[in-house]
């Protein structure tokens, strides 16, 4: 059994492919940092699964998972995340993937997963409904709204938002300019539609409480 690793860290990606390799069931690893990279590697080594990460430096993986999905690629996806599995599981279904952990998992249980994934099983936290059905992808005939629509990093800024922090703190602490977070706020506000920087931190505010 083969898997590509996916991740813009390195180390993130070497220590992910020691624990693997040292399972029986999986023989060997190979790693990719972008999506460039992944789709040549994919081509080359036809991998049994991928395990992906959702923030790909300004890339994002589910737009790797949809490249793959619409040209009717079937290798299995293990989505392994800083993000939290209540604000992303349900959006990495519907584009494709066969399952979600978050990096903070214990290491055992997330080779278990990736195993699982490349048999052909899925794994999702049982509180995550299924929305996608078959666990087909997200086709795009109908565009996300609210929450659906932002990326990765809206919604990391939507929750840091919640929390109280200033436009100049989140940039802080995801290395960021202020003037990038603040285009990240017009543009959560747009998909949103509110209209004042009130309104998004009410709303941001009410959200976390939620998830």
């Amino acid at each position: 059994m083969h898997i590509l690793i996916v991740d813009d860290h390195p180390i993130v990606r070497h220590g992910l492919a020691q624990l693997l390799r040292s399972r029986p069931g999986i023989g060997s690893c190979s790693e990719a940092h972008s999506i460039e990279s992944a789709l040549a590697e994919h081509a080359r080594r036809k991998p049994d699964a991928i395990v992906l990460d959702l923030s790909l430096g300004e890339e994002s993986g589910l737009d790797l998972l949809r490249t793959l999905r619409g040209n009717e690629d079937t290798t299995p996806v293990f989505v392994l995340s800083m993000f939290e599995e209540s604000a992303h599981a349900e959006r990495v279904q519907r584009a494709g993937a066969q399952g979600f952990m978050m990096k903070a998992t214990p290491p055992d249980e997330v080779a278990e997963a990736v195993e699982r994934v490349a048999r052909g099983e899925r794994v999702f936290n049982a509180n995550t409904s299924d929305s996608s059905g078959s666990g087909g992808c997200d086709d795009g005939s109908t565009a996300p709204s609210g929450v659906g629509a932002l990326t990765e990093r809206e919604i990391a800024v939507l929750r840091l938002l919640g929390e109280g922090l200033t436009s100049a703190q989140i940039a802080g602490l995801q290395f960021r300019s202020v003037k990038t977070i603040d285009a990240h706020r017009e543009s959560i506000k747009r998909k949103l539609g509110l209209r004042t920087a009130t309104e998004l931190v009410r709303y941001a505010t009410l959200w976390r409480e939620r998830h």
